[in-house]
């Protein structure tokens, strides 16, 4: 294959009009890519074997990439404008795990790229309800975190290596690629690019963004604090007392100027919390934790449960000035795993409710964590219906969009039944809403 053409047969010309727009999105997304820094960039398209990807990614990275910040958006719209020409293998030689851990061990790019792909076809597609398919980050990652388990079951190496990181993102590329050729490269760029950190799906952080966002957590709790001292504030007046106000009033001829309201006292309820921390699905977990707790003073005490298929109390060891470090201390050593390492949601709701019977407040409020998915074991809903009996108010927050819930092994809708609500909460956007809109000060009356 000759200079002039890429892995995909383009001529020159075509691979020059990819680059154009992967210019544009740059530029879109902040980098300073000027018109001599693109002419550049084309003059280097001649000096590489454009049939070669990994030379080709190189060339544009040196020229178009000013800086490490922009390192991560170049590789994320690369792979959109330059997929990678690659076949499904022949899936009958070998287990799909088998040819994972194989290529992870000999880090063949070529392979996971062609492994990547797969898992986006077989685990990320679920048909739209127009009948065309529609690919999830979700539920590919939660593949993978199924694939790196049982991989991890066979060997005492760790897999959280960077060749693992590296194909978890070569996955989550391929998902982009397929909705791009869906609904075009600009819009699925301008999302990639335009989306507010607050506003990203905490399942689909990389380190950098989580890093990030535990900073812009800081700035958010310190704005809710004080939109909820108002709301305490306003709490205090009360309703109006009809009968007082009247009794006034005939000092001044009938005429109610000064209305009298009853006193309340709001209080702050207790706050029990019972999250999930398996898989995918402890980066929300662990966000949610640093979130709440870091809004410690808004509620008279924060209690808070993990579980994976069994639950530890991780209460005291969250009980520190640096809550983000223990949070994650913390979900790596909690004593969560019983059994096979799999989330079962009926035992660990039927270990909580035996560990926490008779110790919660009337008027406590219980927020569960996690993707309702119970890989096949019995629910044990009736557990969840008796503390929802025990307590003030029971909140189910959920990760996964509302479009995943009850497909596959998730029972969303049963446990849903026995909580006052179950709440998308998939970024920081919408747990701070949900904090403001529920957990904000409650009415207590004298």
């Amino acid at each position: 294959m000759t200079p002039a053409e890429d892995a995909h047969g383009e001529g020159l010309d075509d691979v020059i009009a990819r680059l154009l727009g992967l210019v544009t999105a740059l530029r879109r997304a902040g980098a300073p890519v000027g018109p001599a820094t693109t002419i550049d960039a084309v003059a280097a398209l001649k000096a590489v074997d454009l049939a070669d990807r990994r030379q080709l990614r190189a060339a544009l990275a040196a020229v178009l990439v000013s800086g490490p910040s922009y390192q991560a958006v170049f590789d994320d719209l690369f792979a959109l404008w330059f997929p990678p020409g690659v076949t499904r293998a022949d899936s009958d030689e070998a287990t799909f795990s088998d040819r994972l851990a194989e290529a992870l061990d000999a880090d063949d790019d070529h392979a996971l790229q062609q492994l990547a792909d797969e898992t986006a076809e077989r685990f990320g597609q679920i048909p739209a309800q127009d009948g065309t398919p529609a690919y999830y980050h979700y539920r590919a990652a939660r593949a993978v975190d199924t694939l790196a388990a049982e991989l991890g079951q066979r060997s005492d190496d760790t897999l959280d290596t960077p060749h693992l990181v590296a194909f978890r993102r070569a996955v989550d590329q391929a998902i982009r690629r397929r909705n791009a050729e869906a609904h075009g490269r600009d819009a699925v760029a301008e999302r990639l690019v335009a989306e507010p950190l607050v506003e990203r799906d905490l399942l689909r952080l990389d380190p950098g963004e989580q890093d990030a966002l535990r900073a812009e957590i800081a700035v958010l709790v310190q704005r809710l604090a004080r939109r909820l001292a108002v709301r305490r504030q306003r709490a205090r007046q009360g309703r109006l007392d009809i009968r007082r106000t009247v009794r006034r009033s005939l000092a001044t001829g009938g005429v109610p100027f000064t209305p009298v309201f009853r006193r309340r006292r709001p209080h702050r309820p207790d706050l029990v919390v019972l999250a999930d921390v398996s898989g995918s699905v402890a980066a929300f977990a662990r966000f949610t934790l640093l979130f709440l707790h870091a809004l410690q003073g808004e509620h008279a005490r924060v209690r808070s449960f993990a579980f994976i298929d069994t639950v530890d109390e991780i209460t005291e060891a969250l009980d520190t000035v640096d809550v983000a470090a223990a949070v994650d201390r913390v979900i790596r050593e909690a004593r969560v795993v019983a059994g096979a390492g799999h989330s079962d949601y009926g035992a660990a709701l039927a270990d909580f409710h035996t560990r926490v019977d008779g110790e919660l407040p009337a008027r406590a409020t219980v927020l569960v964590l996690g993707d309702a998915r119970t890989n096949h074991h019995p629910p044990r809903a009736h557990v969840l219906a008796e503390l929802r009996r025990q307590v003030s108010h029971v909140y189910w927050l959920n990760p996964e969009p509302r479009a995943h819930w009850n497909t596959g092994d998730s029972v969303a809708d049963v446990y849903a039944r026995h909580v006052d609500a179950m709440v998308e909460v998939r970024n920081l956007r919408q747990l701070a809403d949900f904090v403001t809109r529920v957990l904000g000060p409650a009415d207590g009356r004298r």
